[in-house]
């Protein structure tokens, strides 16, 4: 007597236990990698088969695929862009600073979040301002040197 196969639709999952489960899914995953490549190989052999009764050459036909040209931009040499300075990196002098260490504000770009909270809680921004010293010194110099 013949057997009969079994449907998808007519496993009942709910009987297995866990460990069971398991082994279903790696015996389903490595028969369906061998089906992936069976079809793979059957697939090549029927597209050479067909190509070579045309008098083609498939290196000619797909060698672009075999042998890609390199990337664009491997050919060209890479941008310099502008890196983001951190906290600390900038050549900007600081113009405010907050009671914390390292809250600093060079007066360009977003508002930190440091002082957008002293700001919500009332606070002026110009409470946390720096003493401009850099244009003093230049004028202390500019008068010793006359």
């Amino acid at each position: 007597m013949a057997r009969r196969a079994i449907t998808i639709d007519e496993l009942n999952f709910e009987l297995l236990t866990a460990e069971e489960l398991t082994a279903v899914i790696e015996k389903a995953t490595q028969l369906r990698a061998d089906k992936l490549e069976e079809a793979k190989v059957a697939l090549i052999e029927e597209t050479k088969a067909k190509v070579a009764a045309l008098g083609l050459d498939i290196g000619g036909l797909f060698g672009h695929l075999v042998n890609p040209p390199p990337p664009k931009f491997a050919q060209e040499p890479a941008k310099k862009t502008r890196s983001r300075n951190k906290a600390g990196d900038s050549n900007l002098p600081i113009k405010y600073k907050g009671p914390n260490e390292g809250e600093t504000w060079t007066g360009r770009g977003r508002l930190p979040n440091w002082l957008t909270n002293y700001e919500a809680e009332g606070r002026k921004r110009e409470e946390f301002r720096v003493a401009a010293e850099a244009p003093q010194v230049v004028e202390e110099e500019q008068q010793e040197a006359a």
